[in-house]
């Protein structure tokens, strides 16, 4: 199969994994909500983001050999792909060690940081006890769902997460009927990873069984190339969090866990929408990054410009569909208690398209080699970005938070448009008709 229909298959497969997945989110969240109440649904998402720190680490390794291995792939050389696999393997596995170690840690950390009550500490510490071990046992499994990824193997991924999410709600649907609290969730969430995990272990076992990818010593050197990029990258994953997936968390140490509740409820669809948006971006990278392995320049340029047309029309498309439908559908889902407003519907639409247009830009800039240039500059506008949160949170509310997101997103938009002109040595967005003619 060629790598555009791998590609377009893969995006199909993952919008229409991730659409079943926000209907059962859809209708679970308001069982969730009315049988527990918005303190420990507060609780649950600013715990889901609390773990989201917590495995960046994955997150940077997962980033740094998905480049790594597809680019071996468009080199042709097995000796390449074979060190890349190795590393990969070595690196993630004590990745996944360390990360179980840290939710164990968390117990300890989060009930001073979240304020929970004396009734919430035990589902709280029991669910980082799964989490930790549920981390410890897929350590060894995480290298193969990458390698797959990177192998273009998207529409089986799909279909493995489509049906690892079936399983979750169901499971989820029963411990909530049983009232097992957010334990119950988190349960559901281990036991579907787990399986996850598993089919892609046995389907890589199966699809690349040719390379014979075997060996657990690792080139020196390459790895030394290796961590200087990881490095870069977790820099840049720790900052992305920091900016964007800190917002729960500041308002319920800010303002109340009622509060991060109702913040949770309007900002969840939008951002639902981003991640639909951007399963584009992450279906078609490994095919540029294959492109950049083989070093035509003329077939990057190609490929970025054709997918950067539907990356602004679904960013157009995002920023006037969540302002006009954000508050029907919180409204729908869990009830007006819920609802910011429509000046949060404006701001996080504005959020939403600017991170579309700047996670293709981010990730792209960063395949091509970018990264420590990127990791700077996304520094700086990072404290500056969470500086601004802090104070506006406080005096302002809900809004002034995202206000500093969007400020923040601008500036980046800027910057990378910047670099992607300087790389092709073209001015792509000034002369922007000639490029993407009507």
């Amino acid at each position: 199969m060629s790598r555009t229909k791998r590609a377009v298959l893969g995006v199909v497969t993952s919008f229409f994994s991730y659409f079943v997945l926000i209907v059962l989110q859809f209708f679970l969240s308001p069982i969730f909500l009315k049988k527990y109440g918005q303190e420990t649904l507060g609780l649950y998402g600013s715990i889901m983001q609390l773990i989201g720190y917590l495995t960046i680490l994955d997150a940077a390794l997962s980033f740094t050999f998905n480049r790594y291995i597809a680019q071996a792939f468009g080199s042709s050389e097995t000796s390449d792909l074979n060190r890349s696999f190795v590393a990969a393997r070595i690196l993630t596995t004590l990745a996944g060690l360390v990360n179980a170690a840290l939710m164990l840690l968390a117990i300890f950390i989060a009930p001073v940081i979240f304020n929970v009550s004396a009734s919430l500490k035990v589902d709280l510490t029991a669910a980082l006890v799964l989490l930790s071990a549920s981390t410890l046992l897929r350590a060894p499994l995480n290298i193969y769902g990458i390698f797959l990824n990177a192998g273009q193997q998207m529409a089986f991924l799909n279909l493995v997460n489509l049906g690892a999410g079936l399983l979750r709600a169901g499971l989820v649907l029963g411990f909530v009927v049983f009232n097992w609290g957010i334990t119950g969730v988190v349960l559901g969430t281990v036991v579907s990873e787990l399986a996850s995990s598993g089919a892609c272990y046995v389907f890589f076992k199966r699809k690349f069984r040719s390379f014979n990818l075997k060996g657990w010593t690792i080139d020196t050197n390459f790895l030394k190339e290796v961590g200087l990029f990881a490095k870069d990258a977790l820099l840049i994953q720790v900052l992305n969090k920091i900016r964007f997936q800190t917002d729960v968390m500041l308002v319920g140490a800010f303002l109340s866990l009622s509060a991060a509740s109702v913040f949770y409820s309007s900002t969840t669809p939008a951002m639902m929408c981003f991640t639909l948006a951007n399963l584009l971006m992450s279906n078609t990278l490994p095919g540029i990054n294959e492109i950049i392995g083989t070093g035509d320049i003329d077939k990057v340029k190609v490929i970025y410009l054709k997918v950067l047309r539907y990356v602004l029309l679904l960013s157009a498309v995002a920023i006037f569909g969540i302002t006009l439908c954000n508050k029907y559908v919180v409204l729908l889902w869990v009830g007006e208690g819920q609802y910011g407003g429509i000046i949060i519907d404006v701001l996080i639409a504005l959020q939403v398209g600017l991170l579309i247009l700047n996670s293709f830009n981010g990730n792209f800039l960063v395949a091509m080699g970018k990264v420590k240039k990127i990791s700077r500059v996304s520094a700086i506008i990072t404290f500056v970005g969470l500086g601004l949160s802090m104070i506006l949170v406080k005096t302002v509310g809900m809004t002034g938070l995202l206000v500093s997101s969007v400020g923040v997103l601008l500036y980046g938009t800027v910057f990378f448009l910047w670099q992607i002109e300087s790389l092709f040595g073209e001015k792509i967005y000034r002369n922007f008709n000639t490029y993407f003619p009507r």
